[in-house]
């Protein structure tokens, strides 16, 4: 059994990353979760994400429509990666496939 000490030394806490921060995302193999929150003000908001090893990221729903464009012209792509550019409500996210 680990002491609070070592628990506490080994804790990561949960963060949630964004997948610009991937490399390349497998669309037909990573499942998207739906999540209901509140913010630090107790005001509701929603947000998709994804988990790929472990880790969460954050999927914009720009991000959604990009994939959506991609597949409309290429209904068999498999990967595809995705660009972030600026930062809050100024970002912007440019997805491209990569196959």
């Amino acid at each position: 059994m680990e002491s609070l000490r070592e628990k506490a030394i080994a804790y990561e806490p949960q963060t949630t990353l964004n997948i610009a921060d991937l490399s390349a995302i497998p669309i037909n193999h990573v499942n998207l979760i739906h999540e209901d929150k509140e913010d630090s003000e107790g005001k509701p908001y929603s947000q998709n994400i994804i988990v790929v090893e472990g880790k969460r990221y954050r999927v914009p729903a720009t991000v959604l429509e990009g994939i959506q464009t991609i597949i409309r012209i290429k209904p068999d792509v498999e990967n595809v990666r995705v660009l972030k550019s600026g930062e809050g409500k100024l970002t912007k996210y440019k997805v491209e496939p990569l196959d």
